[in-house]
C-alpha cells in the first residue's frame, strides 16, 4: 500500500498527527460542533496541555466528548481512506 502524504480527507495539507485531529479543515468543522474547536486553535496541536485544556474549560464531560470526537475523527479517516 503506498500512502499519499496529503491528507486523505481535504487533500490539501501534509497529513500528520495534528493536521488530522486540529488542522484539517473537516476536523475542524467536527471540532467545532461539538463546542470544542478553541482549544484547539490554541495549542494548535494534540497533547496534554490540550486535554487539559479541554478539562480546564469543560470539565470531565467535555473531556469524554473531546476523547470521543477524536476516536470518531480517527474512525472516519480511516474508513475514508481504507474503505471506500
Amino acid at each position: 500500500m503506498l500512502c499519499e502524504p496529503k491528507c486523505g480527507i481535504c487533500g490539501v495539507a501534509e497529513e500528520s498527527v495534528g493536521h488530522v485531529f486540529v488542522g484539517c479543515g473537516w476536523t475542524k468543522g467536527l471540532l467545532e460542533g461539538l463546542g470544542i474547536s478553541s482549544i484547539g486553535e490554541v495549542c494548535g496541536h494534540v497533547s496534554r496541555d490540550w486535554f487539559e485544556g479541554i478539562l480546564d474549560r469543560f470539565g470531565q464531560e467535555g473531556a469524554y466528548l473531546c476523547a470521543y470526537g477524536l476516536w470518531s475523527i480517527w474512525r472516519a479517516r480511516n474508513n475514508f481512506l481504507f474503505r471506500e
